[in-house]
This record gives C-alpha cells, structure tokens and sequence, in this order.
C-alpha cells in the first residue's frame, strides 16, 4: 500500500499545502497530515483524494508514484480526466427553458436547426429560441427534448417523425442495444443504436437498424451530449 507517501508525493508535485489540499476536498488539514503519515482513509476520503489528484484510487494505493516517469504520470492524469467527463464528473452546461411560473419546458429540435444546435447546445440564447412545448405526463426528475429525424438509417422511424429523449449526465449508463440521440463534434446530431464500449476504447459504437448504412464510432471527447430515446411522435 503506497497511499500515504503517495499523496505526500502528489501534493507537493501539484504545489499544494496540507491547508490547500484540504480546501479543495472538503476534509480537514490534520485529517490530510493523518493520511500522509500512517492513518489509512475512509473510502469517502480515498474517492475525493482521487479525484483531487486526479488519480484513480487504484493506483493511489497500488502504485509507487514517486518511481514512475513524469511522462506516464501525465497518461494515468489524462486517463482519469477522460474517465470524470464520460461520467459527467467534469461540468456539463445544460442550457433549458422555463415558462412564466418557473416550469421547465420540452425544446423541439426541428432538422433545420440541427446545424445550429452543435455550436448553440449550451446557449441559453440559441435554447430559448427553439420552439418549445409543455408535457404535464412527462416526469419531472428528468430533462427531455424533442429531436426530428433525418433520412432512412433507423426503421420503423421514418424521416420527419421525432423522438422524445431523456438526458444522460453519466454516459457509462449507456445500456448496449438501446437507441439514443448522441450529438458529436464529427458527426453532428445522430440517432442510432449504441454499445457501451468505454472500459474497451472509451468510446460508443453507433448502429443504424438499416443494413446499408455501417458502424462507425466515436471517442468520448467527440461527444457533447447524449440523450436516451423514450418514445416517438409521427410526422407533423
């Protein structure tokens, strides 16, 4: 076990007091000098340290990493980095709208906006420029939007109809096999299957239920958001 000489370590390499790294996780100055010299954290503790150091806990018990390069220490940082925005850790700006009462409304994006929407996604200008509707049967613990369909590449949705999605803060709940709208820097607005392959690539794999059209994937820093599919409307 190296946790101990570990966050020493970590922390003077960050250029951080016993006082500032207390700070920055919640826990006090004597509990971060009880860590370094002897005294073994809680779970509760490991996990914020982690996440402060940007370390997993795995190697911050398992790892001496005062023997290891500054090169891979800089991977392992990278890896975590990309491990908190998969699952929604990392900020996410979530742009809604609101009626006069303070009742979150349900955007529509129609197919000529989808162009807009991958610089606007997180605007509050674009956002509340969209048209927008209340569904009182909707459940109120989740945030929905409304997405028109593009082309032949998911039967029996036909081209126009829209799909009413959920939002997905943690997308290692991805479930394989489901369908979901997942809007990317490459391939702007898509709606497809999608098999979770973080632990894998760190990436989805996007299906379409039409044949002619092939997999392709996409890394987690192409993706921006990603809605879960609840149900269709025809076209109107």
């Amino acid at each position: 076990m190296y946790i101990h000489q570990n966050l020493k370590f970590l922390r003077l390499r960050k250029g951080l007091t016993q006082a500032e790294l207390a700070l920055k996780t919640g826990l006090s100055r004597s509990q971060i000098a009880g860590y370094e010299a002897q005294i073994k954290p809680t779970l509760e503790a490991l996990v914020l340290l982690s996440e402060a150091m940007g370390i997993s806990t795995d190697a911050l018990l398992k790892l001496d990493m005062a023997s290891l390069q500054e090169l891979k220490i800089r991977e392992m940082e990278q890896a975590e980095s990309q491990k908190a925005h998969i699952q929604g850790k990392n900020l996410r700006i979530l742009a809604t709208s609101t009626d006069a009462s303070g009742k979150e409304l349900t955007e529509w994006v129609p197919a000529k906006a989808k162009a807009g929407y991958l610089n606007g996604y997180a605007d509050p200008d674009y956002i509340g420029e969209l048209p927008k509707t209340n569904f009182p049967f909707l459940s109120k613990n989740k945030k929905y939007r409304v997405f028109q369909l593009e082309g032949d590449s998911m039967p029996p949705h036909t081209p126009n109809s829209y799909v009413v999605c959920s939002y997905m803060e943690d997308w290692t709940q991805v479930k394989s096999g489901n369908k979901y709208i997942v809007l990317t820097s490459t391939e702007g607005i898509v709606f497809k299957l999608a098999y979770n392959q973080w632990e894998e690539s760190q990436s989805l794999l996007l299906c379409s239920t039409n044949p002619q059209y092939a997999p392709f994937r996409v890394v987690g820093e192409e993706i921006r958001e990603i809605w879960k599919y609840e149900w269709s409307i025809g076209e109107l």
